[in-house]
């Protein structure tokens, strides 16, 4: 089963409600309690999301807080990683469709 992507993210629609949660809150125990999942499910979401953003969600809270980006603008960043990820494999597809040729 394919996952439902938010928007034009990397980030599936559940990691954009975790994430949401994860900047609210200060512990993973709060957001599985606030989002009725488990704390080891929540644990590893978030550490999905940091793979995904290549940062730390405290490090987004920092940048948050210190009002160097706002929530859209975090959003739109994880849509251009997106968009910059997907050029990157299809210029990697045509290096090998051109050497199979």
């Amino acid at each position: 089963m394919k996952k439902k992507r938010y928007g034009g993210t990397l980030l599936t629609e559940e990691e954009v409600k975790i994430l949401d949660a994860l900047l609210k809150r200060d512990k993973v125990s709060d957001v599985a309690k606030e989002l009725g999942k488990s704390q080891p499910t929540v644990s590893i979401a978030k550490k999905r999301i940091e793979e995904k953003l290549r940062m730390a969600i405290e490090t987004v809270k920092l940048a948050l807080s210190k009002r160097l980006i706002d929530r859209d603008e975090l959003l739109g960043l994880v849509e251009a990683t997106e968009a910059y990820r997907r050029l990157g494999s299809e210029g990697k597809k045509k290096e090998r469709g051109a050497r199979q040729a």
